[in-house]
């Protein structure tokens, strides 16, 4: 952010001097809340089909297990799938919660046993996994 500044004309930043994907290219914003990010319709449509599914697979098929994966999610916005995910598992004794993390976190302690926190890079884990799921279908 220092080295933006010396950009700066006045209150402005030139389009050129905006920091972009090293992937895609694409501009990158700062974390903001507006009409593209947790407000806008895309995030209402997605909101609307995250409850159809939990009311399919946990709340109207209790008898059901469902595992909550969490995967790669950070502590900067808990509320939206950290937290409801705790209390998802909380609620129900046929859900259980594993997360997968870079950074370290917790295990929440109302969780304990029923609950799983690995550390870890994702890419290498789910490649470990694929790993092991060829060994054990050779092994058959």
């Amino acid at each position: 952010m220092k080295e933006l500044t010396g950009y700066l004309v006045g209150v402005r930043l030139p389009e050129k001097a905006v920091p972009r994907c090293p992937d895609c290219g694409w501009m990158l914003v700062p974390w903001v809340r507006d009409d593209t990010f947790l407000e806008g319709t895309f995030w209402q449509d997605s909101l609307h089909r995250y409850h159809r599914f939990l009311r399919r697979w946990i709340m109207d098929q209790s008898d059901k297990k469902v595992l909550l994966l969490e995967l790669g999610v950070g502590e900067m916005t808990p509320s939206i799938i950290k937290l409801p995910f705790w209390e998802l598992t909380a609620k129900n004794e046929n859900v259980f919660y594993a997360c997968l993390n870079r950074e370290s976190s917790h295990r929440p302690e109302h969780l304990r046993g029923r609950s799983l926190y690995l550390q870890g890079d994702l890419a290498e884990t789910l490649a470990a996994l694929r790993q092991e799921r060829s060994i054990a279908a050779n092994i058959k």
